[in-house]
């Protein structure tokens, strides 16, 4: 499959997962948890202990926050109504984590280039450079990668970000743009339009 297909399948995915009831939500993120253990174990693992303050972050909020029914009578109590939106809201960011995980692996620099490249063609339109754009981003993802990748605690990634840049100079990079056969162009076309009808739906109530 094409980089951008690949891309755009993704996309697909993240527009469809905060419009499904609840049972279905679940019952596709343990499929997608389970392809990330089949498929990028190593990786996947690395990644949760990143999420988790994310993930407990969003259970907070949601169960302490919405009104409703209270599990138990004090100040401190979270709403029934509240636990259920956050582990829903959890389950959502597990599973884009998972499938993120899964669309990186096997995936290189210069096929993240190529995808963010054709997908980012509207980008003309408006007068912006979709080159320079893709090149900016699949960049971008290289570095948060090879930061992840070190085995550093938070403050030490945190002053390495803030480190200022010595090094001024320009250096030239070559990037390879796969071609969009007909084929891959019409299966890029159905996902697009999929994504939009998804979200088109979700919208007016179609997925309840």
């Amino acid at each position: 499959m094409h980089p951008a297909n690949r891309l755009a399948l993704w996309l697909w995915l993240a527009s469809l997962l905060p419009w499904l009831e609840r049972p279905f939500l679940y019952a596709l993120a343990v499929l997608i948890v389970a392809g990330a253990l089949l498929f990028c174990r190593p990786r996947f693992l690395r990644a949760l202990p990143r999420i988790r303050w994310l993930l407990l972050a969003v259970g907070v909020i949601y169960g302490w926050t919405t009104p409703g029914e209270y599990l138990w009578s004090g100040w401190l109590a979270p709403t029934r109504e509240g636990i259920r939106l956050g582990i829903a809201q959890m389950t959502r960011l597990l599973a884009i984590a998972a499938s993120l995980q899964i669309l990186l692996t096997g995936m290189p620099r210069a096929a993240i280039f190529s995808g963010l490249y054709i997908l980012s063609a509207p980008l003309e339109w408006l007068g912006i450079s979709r080159r320079h754009a893709a090149m900016r981003l699949s960049l971008t993802l290289e570095m948060v990668e090879n930061i992840l990748e070190m085995q550093q605690p938070f403050q030490q990634l945190l002053r390495e970000l803030n480190k200022p840049d010595q090094d001024h100079g320009e250096r030239t990079v070559h990037m390879m743009i796969q071609p969009l056969g007909w084929g891959q162009g019409l299966l890029l076309g159905l996902l697009s339009c999929l994504s939009v009808l998804t979200v088109w739906l979700g919208g007016f109530g179609g997925w309840s």
